[in-house]
């Protein structure tokens, strides 16, 4: 007698187990009266005055996240805020990245319209034509070996005034990967606005995806091409490489284009120290130690974070933080027969040395860290 019940209690044990999981997977509602999570919902999409956007309505399931979904929506001037059930306001589905915001949660079809904002403005200096001698003279204190002087000419341009900001790769790319994020022990300096911060924890891969979705969005041709990628705007931010990747390396710049881009190594170099008119300085702004503390966010100073773009004084031509803050990729190969690329500038953590408009860093492309960012570059 006591055996049957024992197992009765076991019987009984494993179907309210299964009842629990049915029940939290909407197979089985209290009362049996609620039907809508064993309902499909159709979902169609309205771009609101943009263009591309998924093709076709898809099917939805109550009570569970948004499916994935492809084709990204575009509108020239603007960025890609997400899908929401009303043209302006409402709730939100889809976040700008594509990704689901929340579960579906409406017991019919609906539509989710597109909701549209206008790009944060990109701040560009221009850089007029000249010839300077790149590199360091051996009588520098502390010079690295690899700063050895030549001399170079360079067209004009157009070189972004400050690093691209959190705010600025957010609305491009939809995510905003950095360390420094605001939050609980990464917050800005009192007073300082987060969102003016700028973006680290960027790869050199993720770097040419911002220059290409950037350029699309402002109507401009973008620049670089990579074998297999032909819808830029469409490029979901997890398919782009995290590690070594051959197609990704071998990207190519078409420097006819008119759309945005990372700088040459010569051209990062030129700005820093002034161009044409500059003083050819030591440090971006300054020439002596002394003053670096007034031209760039490093060691001595930043007390171990980032801080918001053009806090402190530019150089002769209105360029800022190019000493200090995040390290900046460059376009070019660190040394032709690897895979490093180049980066300048130093970091909120770098010693001064590492600060100097000469001093050559590098990292492979699939590299990131809280000191790495970039700064744009336009043709004229």
């Amino acid at each position: 007698m006591s055996s049957k019940r024992k197992i009765s209690a076991c019987a009984m044990k494993r179907n309210l187990i299964l009842l629990f999981f049915m029940f939290t997977a909407g197979l089985v509602t209290c009362g049996g009266s609620d039907t809508s999570k064993t309902t499909v919902y159709t979902v169609t999409f309205d771009n609101n005055t943009g263009s591309g956007g998924p093709t076709s309505s898809i099917e939805v399931l109550y009570g569970l996240p948004m499916p994935e979904i492809g084709g990204w929506p575009i509108k020239i001037g603007y960025y890609f805020a997400g899908y929401y059930d009303a043209l302006t306001g409402g709730t939100k589905y889809y976040n700008g990245d594509l990704t689901s915001a929340r579960d579906w949660d409406k017991p019919s079809a609906a539509t989710l319209y597109a909701q549209w904002k206008l790009l944060p403005k990109m701040e560009m200096a221009e850089i007029p034509a000249g010839t300077f001698i790149m590199g360091s003279p051996e009588t520098e204190p502390r010079r690295d070996s690899h700063e050895t002087q030549h001399q170079v000419t360079l067209s004009n341009f157009y070189m972004g005034k400050y690093t691209v900001t959190q705010e600025q790769y957010e609305s491009v790319m939809g995510r905003n990967p950095s360390y420094f994020h605001g939050g609980p022990g990464r917050e800005p300096v009192s007073g300082q606005i987060q969102e003016k911060r700028p973006v680290e924890m960027v790869r050199w891969y993720h770097a040419i995806v911002f220059c290409n979705k950037l350029s699309i969005m402002e109507g401009r041709t973008p620049c670089y091409s990579v074998a297999g990628i032909s819808d830029w705007e469409g490029l979901a931010y997890l398919d782009i490489p995290k590690s070594i990747d051959g197609d990704w390396n071998a990207a190519t710049l078409n420097m006819s284009a008119n759309g945005y881009r990372l700088p040459t190594e010569s051209e990062w170099e030129y700005a820093a120290r002034g161009g044409k008119g500059g003083k050819g300085n030591r440090y971006a702004g300054c020439d002596e130690e002394n003053e670096l503390e007034l031209y760039a966010w490093y060691w001595k100073n930043s007390d171990g974070k980032t801080h918001p773009v053009g806090e402190l004084k530019p150089n002769e031509l209105e360029l800022y933080d190019m000493s200090g803050n995040v390290w900046e990729w460059c376009e070019d190969l660190y040394d032709t027969a690897g895979i490093f690329r180049v980066l300048r500038g130093g970091s909120w953590d770098s010693n001064a040395e590492y600060c100097t408009v000469s001093y050559r860093n590098d990292g492979t492309p699939d590299d990131r860290g809280n000191g790495i960012g970039f700064r744009l570059v336009l043709p004229q």
